[in-house]
């Protein structure tokens, strides 16, 4: 009976972590990457087409990442929209919003 208790505890302790990460910007609402004109996009790096070594050249984001984000770009089929890259493990808000004004997603 103990064991089950104890079980149980881990369980919903291991749901606590649970969260949606894309969820979180649920409420933002912005225009379509169409929106934008060209101009806006000039010096930033589109996460759909970027190659490793652009993404290596973001703050924050080494070998290792960089990898990770071209397998999560495989994966998805593209990113959708910027937050995609929060599903990138070793990305969270800080350096998102340190990423954010750098990349864009079309």
């Amino acid at each position: 009976m103990l064991a089950g208790a104890v079980l149980y505890a881990l369980i919903l302790y291991a749901l606590s972590f649970e969260t949606p990460v894309v969820d979180a910007y649920a409420h933002v609402v912005r225009p379509s990457p169409t929106a934008y004109p060209d101009s806006y996009y000039t010096g930033r790096i589109n996460l759909n087409t970027a190659t490793f070594d652009e993404l290596l050249s973001l703050p924050g984001i080494g070998k290792v990442t960089a990898q990770v984000i071209l397998d999560m770009r495989d994966m998805l089929g593209g990113f959708q929209q910027v937050e995609d890259i929060l599903l990138v493990r070793g990305i969270g808000e800080k350096k998102f919003a340190a990423l954010y004004d750098l990349i864009y997603v079309k």
